[in-house]
């Protein structure tokens, strides 16, 4: 018998950011885009730091974003029971996103994890935003989780809000398929940067805190 091919997961780095539309066809922001009117401390603390230790803060910027996108990407190949294409991807960063991609893996298995969706697209009328969850799965126990894969340095207030943000979008979308948990899984990019899984249990908060940076964002866009 002649085995069937798994299909192969091939990464586009040229693509387009995703679009997100409400009902009336009015396009609406991103979870992520309205979360940028909060302050960074730590991503100003790293340029910082590049600026003292004499590195170009572009290129390393740019070599981070490389690895963290590869790393999902394969994250995402994985669930999907797909073949990574790494065609086009240097052997550094294949390398460097082998890190965080395999104990991503380690930590699923030990969750004894399901997946229900990738890249999930949602879009709130609501708050009117939209925004993609890396991952939706299940428990034995059929307990519901939304899952979000990050290769930051550390785990931060804007991260939390936008998990527990995805959340509330998820239930509002599918009012009769709750999320039960949300967590987020630091995966880091050195082997001395151990795996980090948080769960978010102030959700209530987070998304209230989103609700108010929304109706900021939406009133400012309409200033002249």
């Amino acid at each position: 018998m002649t085995e069937t091919a798994r299909p192969v997961y091939r990464l586009d780095q040229t693509k387009a950011h995703t679009r997100y539309r409400l009902a009336s066809g009015e396009i609406v922001p991103g979870v992520t885009t309205v979360l940028g009117l909060l302050d960074k401390p730590a991503l100003l603390k790293w340029a910082w730091n590049c600026g003292r230790d004499g590195i170009d803060i572009e290129k390393a910027r740019d070599s981070a974003a490389s690895v963290g996108t590869i790393c999902h990407a394969r994250i995402e190949a994985w669930l999907r029971g797909m073949d990574f294409d790494a065609a086009n991807v240097s052997h550094e960063f294949i390398e460097r996103s082998t890190i965080g991609f395999t104990r991503f893996v380690d930590w699923w298995r030990s969750q004894e994890l399901t997946v229900e969706a990738c890249e999930l697209k949602l879009i709130s009328e609501r708050l009117r935003v939209g925004g993609t969850a890396d991952i939706l799965a299940k428990r034995p126990n059929g307990r519901r989780l939304l899952i979000d894969a990050k290769t930051a340095n550390g785990i931060y207030r804007e991260q939390r809000i936008q998990v527990a943000t995805y959340a509330e979008i998820y239930e509002e979308c599918y009012p009769q398929c709750l999320v039960d948990e949300a967590w987020i899984i630091r995966v880091g990019k050195d082997e001395a940067d151990d795996i980090e899984p948080v769960e978010v249990r102030n959700r209530e908060a987070c998304v209230e805190a989103f609700a108010a940076l929304a109706r900021t964002y939406h009133l400012l866009k309409a200033v002249k």
